[in-house]
């Protein structure tokens, strides 16, 4: 059995059932109890999960980045909210460039759950892609259909959770098909 509590403290859960007597008839029965529900955790710090597969991973040259974690039993379920911007030039975005969405339920039952359905974000010459359920979640950017000549380009991807900035990732700089060269690269995991 699979409940959820909107809050932490006592929560009263009674079950009722109809059962066979041993005698060709029908009995009920009921039991209630108290439970003491605690509030859930925060979710874990992100890592990045290409440093845990020892690929040496390095943002400034990167064509593709992942970060995730494992959720554990505790953890916040609230769905988390991704939200990119990009542009064609080597800087990073500015504040007159909108925020594209995506949303991660990460609870059964919460409206568009799915635990395979990944949540893609197109930005000029990149694309970040983000998933997850109630034991993991992920977000991982990629580079899209670069020439082998140096083109320019610049990311924001912000990663929320209950309101809380789980992460913060900017890069601008320039990437062919086989690797970047980025100027900027600032990473917040919090």
């Amino acid at each position: 059995m699979l409940f959820t509590a909107d809050a932490a403290g006592p929560l009263a859960v009674t079950a009722t059932w109809t059962q066979d007597d041993g005698g060709g008839g029908k009995c009920t029965g009921s039991a209630s109890t108290t439970l003491q529900v605690q509030a859930a955790t925060r979710m874990p710090r992100l890592k990045d999960e290409r440093a845990v597969e020892h690929l040496h991973p390095n943002l400034k040259f990167d064509l593709l980045w992942r970060y995730g974690t494992n959720l554990g039993p505790t953890a916040d379920l609230d769905p988390v909210t991704i939200m990119a911007r990009g542009v064609n030039r080597p800087r990073l975005p500015g504040a007159k460039v909108p925020f594209r969405t995506a949303t991660v339920p990460l609870r059964v039952g919460d409206p568009g759950f799915s635990g395979v359905k990944q949540r893609h974000i197109s930005l000029p010459r990149w694309t970040v892609t983000t998933g997850g359920d109630h034991s993991a979640f992920y977000v991982d950017g990629d580079a899209q259909h670069l020439p082998m000549t140096n083109v320019p380009l610049g990311y924001e991807v912000e990663v929320f959770q209950s309101g809380r900035l789980i992460a913060h990732l900017r890069l601008a700089g320039r990437c062919n098909s086989t690797v970047c060269q980025m100027q900027t690269v600032k990473v917040q995991l919090t």
